[in-house]
């Protein structure tokens, strides 16, 4: 008697146990902190346009041109060609280095 009931006990947890079990999933959305951190302002911009004061103030060093104009971009003008042309009196032609007038006071 004392083993019909251990059994009926024993059928009775497992039926209990097995058919309670049920298909688990995971999906959870938990938002939890992994590290710990401080963060300020210069954090999120470059070191370069902050500057620190001794009192930990944080100062903005910002430096950009205004006004970046060349002289090409105010003015423009248009490329020129001046040609002259001019005709010997005599129809000789001249090699490079032959003296045509001469000062013959200078050469004194």
């Amino acid at each position: 008697m004392r083993f019909l009931q251990k059994l009926i006990i024993g059928l009775f947890l497992l039926i209990s146990v097995v058919s309670c079990k049920k298909e688990t999933t995971w999906d959870v959305d938990l938002a939890i902190p992994l590290a710990k951190s401080y963060l300020n302002i210069s954090n999120f911009f470059g070191d370069t346009i902050f500057q620190a004061d001794p009192n930990g103030l944080l100062h903005i060093a910002f430096s950009k041109d205004l006004i970046n104009y060349t002289m090409d971009s105010l003015v423009n003008l248009p490329d020129t060609t001046v040609t002259l042309g001019y005709t010997l009196p005599f129809s000789q032609a001249l090699n490079a280095g032959v003296v045509i007038y001469s000062n013959a006071a200078s050469n004194r």
